[in-house]
C-alpha cells in the first residue's frame, strides 16, 4: 500500500515539473523577439494563442499536481501512522 502512495506522490512531482515547463519556459524565438517594452512579437495570431494556452494549461497542471501530491503525502503519512 505504501508503494502505491509513494507512486501517487511521484506522479504529483512529475506533473508539477511538466506544469512548470509549460508555464515558465519560452522558446528561443520568443526570447529573441522580445521588445524593449517586454512584449513578444509573434509571427501570427495562432502562435500567440498557443503561447497563452500553454501558460493556462501549465497553471492547471501545477494546481492538479499540488492536489495529487498532497493526497499522496497525506495517504502515505496516514498509512505510516496506522500501519496500513
Amino acid at each position: 500500500m505504501k508503494i502505491l502512495f509513494m507512486l501517487i506522490v511521484f506522479i504529483g512531482v512529475a506533473l508539477g515539473y511538466l506544469g512548470y515547463k509549460l508555464k515558465y519556459t519560452k522558446p528561443n524565438y520568443q526570447l529573441e523577439k522580445t521588445t524593449t517594452g517586454r512584449t513578444v512579437k509573434f509571427l501570427d495570431y495562432n502562435e500567440s494563442k498557443r503561447y497563452e494556452r500553454n501558460k493556462v494549461v501549465g497553471i492547471l497542471i501545477l494546481a492538479l499536481s499540488i492536489v495529487i501530491f498532497g493526497v499522496g503525502l497525506f495517504a502515505l503519512i496516514f498509512a505510516e501512522k496506522f500501519g496500513l
